[in-house]
C-alpha cells in the first residue's frame, strides 16, 4: 500500500517535467524569441535588440514564469527540483536568444560586449533573486545541522552580521572562480547547448566551492538558503565579467571581431546572461547537494 502513494508522486513529477519542458519552457521563451536586431537577424539579446525595452520586459516575463514553474515544484516536491524547473524554463529563452560571436559579427563593433554585461548584471541579478525566492521553501533538516562544525556556531554574537558578510563574500570568490575555470574549459564553442553545459558544471563548481568555503569560515553558521545566495551572486558575476572577458583577453577589438570569425571565441565569454542565470538554477542545487553529501561522509568518518 505505502508505494502507490510514491507511484503517484513519480507520475506527478514527471508528468510535471513534460509540462516544464514542452509548455512553461517553450512559452516563457517566446517572450523573447521575436526579438530582432536592425537588419532583422534573429541573431540577438534583449540588450542588442532593436526594441530594448520589449526585451527588457521580455526577460523578467521569462524570470516570473520561471519562478512560478520553480514555486510550483518546490511547493510539490522539494526546492532543488524547484529549482531545476526554473532553470529549465531559462533554459528554453537561452536557446532562443543570439551567440555572441554571430551577433559580433552583424554589429561589426566590440561595444557590444558592454551591452552584453549590462544585461548580464540586470538579469544576473533577477537570477539571484529567483534563487532566493524558490529557496525560501527550504526547510533545514536538524539532524545533519546537529553534526555540522559550524552549527555550534549558532548564537547571535557569534554569527554576526560582519562574520556573514565576510563568508558570504569568500565563498561567492572562491565560487566565481570555480565556475569561471570550468566555463572556460567546456565551452570550447559558442554552440548553445554547449554554453548551457558550460554553465550547468559552472553551477556545480560554484555551489560546492560555496559550500565548502562556507564550512570551513570561523564564526558564520553554514544554511542552504546562504550557500544557495553565494553561489548565486558568484555566477550573477560571471555573467557580467563574462562577455567583457574576451576584450581582456583579445586586448584589442580587432583580435576578438577575428576571434568571431575564426572560431576561436575565448570561452568563459561564450555563455550569455540566460545562459548563465539556467546554469545557475540547475548546477547550484546540484553542487549543494554533492558537497553536502561529501562533507556527511568525512564527519561521520
Amino acid at each position: 500500500m505505502p508505494e502507490e502513494p510514491q507511484m503517484s508522486k513519480t507520475i506527478l513529477y514527471w508528468t510535471y517535467t513534460l509540462i516544464v519542458l514542452f509548455a512553461l519552457g517553450p512559452l516563457a521563451a517566446s517572450l523573447v524569441g521575436n526579438l530582432h536586431a536592425a537588419d532583422g537577424s534573429s541573431h540577438v539579446t534583449p540588450f542588442t535588440s532593436i526594441t530594448v525595452l520589449r526585451g527588457i520586459l521580455g526577460g523578467l516575463g521569462v524570470l516570473t514564469v520561471a519562478t512560478i514553474a520553480g514555486l510550483i515544484g518546490a511547493t510539490a516536491f522539494h526546492v532543488r527540483d524547484g529549482l531545476t524547473f526554473a532553470g529549465l524554463v531559462v533554459a528554453w529563452a537561452a536557446f532562443r536568444t543570439g551567440s555572441p560571436d554571430a551577433i559580433l559579427r552583424n554589429t561589426q563593433n566590440t561595444a557590444t560586449l558592454w551591452a552584453f554585461a549590462r544585461e548580464g548584471a540586470l538579469f544576473g541579478l533577477a537570477g539571484t533573486a529567483v534563487c532566493l525566492i524558490i529557496g525560501l521553501l527550504h526547510r533545514e533538516d536538524p539532524a545533519p545541522a546537529a553534526n555540522n562544525r559550524a552549527a555550534s556556531l549558532n548564537s547571535d554574537d557569534q554569527d554576526s552580521f560582519p562574520a556573514r558578510a565576510i563568508a558570504l563574500a569568500a565563498a561567492s570568490i572562491v565560487g566565481a572562480l570555480v565556475g569561471g575555470a570550468l566555463a572556460w574549459v567546456i565551452a570550447v564553442e559558442t554552440l548553445k547547448l554547449q554554453t548551457l553545459a558550460a554553465t550547468i558544471a559552472a553551477g556545480v563548481g560554484a555551489g560546492a566551492a560555496c559550500q565548502l568555503v562556507l564550512t570551513v569560515m570561523p564564526r558564520a553558521r553554514v544554511t542552504f538558503l546562504r550557500t544557495l545566495l553565494a553561489g548565486a551572486l558568484a555566477m550573477a558575476f560571471l555573467a557580467v565579467v563574462g562577455p567583457i572577458s574576451a576584450l581582456a583577453v583579445e586586448r584589442t577589438s580587432a583580435a576578438v571581431l577575428r576571434s568571431a570569425y575564426d572560431g576561436n571565441y575565448f570561452g568563459l565569454a561564450a555563455p550569455l546572461a540566460f545562459d548563465w542565470v539556467a546554469g545557475a538554477l540547475i548546477g547550484l542545487p546540484l553542487g549543494l547537494a554533492w558537497s553536502s553529501s561529501l562533507i556527511d561522509q568525512r564527519q561521520g568518518t
